[in-house]
């Protein structure tokens, strides 16, 4: 499944890299970014971070400017090639690599400080196996931080049919595309089935960490994005610490 699940991301990396440039394009949204996850890392800089299931590199591109260190990992290859291009666009060498996010192998135990992703989690085959593995690559005191939602739980409501509708009509005139919706294995993934972020923090415990914050993510929950973007899911993030040695 996961080969499945990789080339889906890799056929529409093109459709996503365009998100990223709108999203990089409107100084409001990337101002956002830049406190949201300076905050999130508790404002310091020169840190270890990866960003896995880096997609187009948006959040690559973020923690960069901010100063931190950044490997970035995607499964996809279509994702990875967007990724390299975007952040040597931005002025900045890439180190971005192909790979499993769940398994990450080849990765050192203990050698970051951060993980991050965005709407990655809810697409992974086996996420308390990946949680497990995310924590053995933090240094204690490091943190792991989400943002994602409950995509595709109650996908079927009349709402949200509704809004899907709206939502492709807004899409069609701000970024010029006609997005095309499929049913694809990504809505039998592990998460699709179960209410977020309640299941996240049962596994992030389970493996160790302690949550700092888990809430409803307000400002994707408003604006332009979320009129296009929001009927997929109720978005929220999470910040999970490793204790200190």
């Amino acid at each position: 499944m996961f080969q499945e699940v990789e080339k889906i991301w890799s056929d529409g990396s093109e459709d996503y890299d365009k998100v990223v440039h709108y999203q990089l394009s409107r100084k409001k949204d990337v101002q956002h970014w830049l406190n949201a996850l300076s905050s999130a890392l508790g404002g310091k800089t020169g840190l270890d971070v990866m960003d896995v299931g880096c997609g187009p590199g948006f959040f690559s591109i973020m923690l960069l400017r901010l100063g931190e260190s950044v490997t970035s990992v995607d499964g996809a290859e279509g994702m990875v090639q967007c990724a390299k291009r975007n952040i040597r666009a931005a002025g900045y060498r890439d180190n971005v690599r192909l790979s499993d996010a769940v398994l990450l192998p080849g990765e050192n135990r203990e050698s970051y400080d951060a993980i991050v992703s965005r709407d990655v989690v809810w697409t992974l085959y086996d996420p308390e196996t990946a949680f497990a593995q995310w924590a053995e690559l933090l240094r204690p005191g490091g943190r792991i931080v989400i943002y994602d939602g409950n995509y595709y739980y109650e996908a079927g409501s009349v709402k949200r049919t509704l809004w899907r509708w709206l939502a492709n009509v807004l899409i069609f005139f701000t970024e010029h595309r006609v997005r095309v919706q499929k049913k694809t294995v990504l809505s039998e993934q592990p998460m699709c089935k179960c209410k977020r972020p309640e299941k996240d923090v049962e596994l992030l415990e389970r493996v160790g960490l302690k949550i700092v914050s888990a809430e409803r993510d307000d400002y994707r929950c408003s604006g332009l994005l979320h009129l296009k973007y929001g009927w997929q899911a109720d978005p929220f993030y999470i910040i999970a610490e490793k204790p200190p040695a």
